[in-house]
């Protein structure tokens, strides 16, 4: 090699060298800016023992890029401070193997044991004794394991969408219902469209119609759907400090920090395709003293739930 293919040969590796470096350092203050916000965010429960065949107790150690998790995503209408009610209660499982995410979302009616309790109510009201009974009841529920759970608050999920320039719904039926002690405001007109984090929280929480619960899980479905796809062009852009504020602020979760870097890195391209969902069956029935609506899932479909939720919890381990 003569003495100028050389030269240009050392320029084009000190330029690549230099990208490379640049990258790093990019990727190195995301990683730190990260790893200090979810400090704001960490907060480990005490688990309460379940009397399931798993009988598991918090936070087994697992290594999040090889074994499929659990995750209890929580949205919640009080602040951080507060213990609040639950609109939305949905169990994921991650597979980091095929980076595919199964979800599954129990209608806040449904009948069950509140575990530690000695009594059946509504899951959601659950949360009025704090997230372990959560855990342990939607545990118990499914009969399958929990490794960690998430709360995230309805400002802060407003904020999200807000920061990634709304989400594109389009709204099937027009959506009209005021609560001014629960602070709710939906008025939507239907079809296609741009909303806003105010209006998208709308129409997540929307329930009056004839599909009540069941219809506001779609919904709920469509919205994360919405928010994947349209944050897989920003998530290495200014916005991902914005957000990571965001979740400082609103959000809870007793995932580890290095776990939680990990998990992010592994589902940093994750799309709407990457989502399949799962369906509660079951019925709504009115009974109790009080005459209140109740969502009942027989045994039977409790069951097949199980058998799903544990072959996708198997699924990769010991391969």
């Amino acid at each position: 090699m003569d003495s100028q293919n050389k030269q240009r040969l050392e320029r084009v590796l000190k330029s690549f060298l230099i990208v490379i470096l640049a990258i790093m350092t990019v990727f190195a203050v995301v990683v730190v800016y990260l790893w200090n916000t979810l400090d704001n965010s960490y907060q480990e429960v005490e688990r309460i023992p379940n009397n399931n065949e798993k009988n598991v107790v918090s936070n087994v150690d697992k290594n999040v890029l090889e074994e499929p998790l659990s995750i209890l995503l929580l949205g919640v209408d009080g602040n951080r401070t507060e213990v609040g009610r639950t609109d939305t209660i949905m169990l994921m499982v991650l597979n980091p193997k095929d980076k595919s995410i199964t979800e599954v979302s129990l209608p806040r009616d449904t009948y069950t044991e509140i575990v530690g309790k000695g009594y059946k109510d509504k899951v959601n009201h659950s949360m009025q004794y704090g997230i372990p009974t959560v855990i342990a009841t939607v545990e118990n529920f499914f009969n399958i394991p929990i490794d960690y759970y998430v709360t995230i608050d309805f400002k802060g999920f407003e904020k999200v969408i807000d920061t990634i320039g709304g989400i594109e719904i389009n709204v099937d039926k027009r959506m009209k219902y005021t609560d001014v002690a629960g602070n709710l405001y939906i008025d939507l007109q239907p079809g296609l469209q741009v909303l806003n984090g105010e209006q998208a929280l709308g129409y997540a929480r929307f329930r009056h119609d004839k599909l009540g619960d069941l219809g506001r899980i779609e919904r709920q479905k469509k919205v994360i759907k919405a928010v994947l796809d349209k944050t897989l062009d920003i998530r290495t852009t200014k916005y991902i400090f914005e957000l990571m504020n965001i979740v400082g602020d609103h959000l809870k979760t007793d995932i580890p920090k290095a776990d939680m870097i990990k998990i992010l890195t592994t589902y940093r391209d994750a799309t709407s395709n990457n989502l399949s969902s799962l369906k509660v069956n079951g019925e709504s029935k009115r009974f109790g003293e009080l005459n209140l609506w109740y969502y009942v899932v027989s045994d039977q479909e409790r069951a097949r739930l199980h058998d799903l939720l544990s072959e996708k919890l198997s699924k990769g381990q010991g391969e």
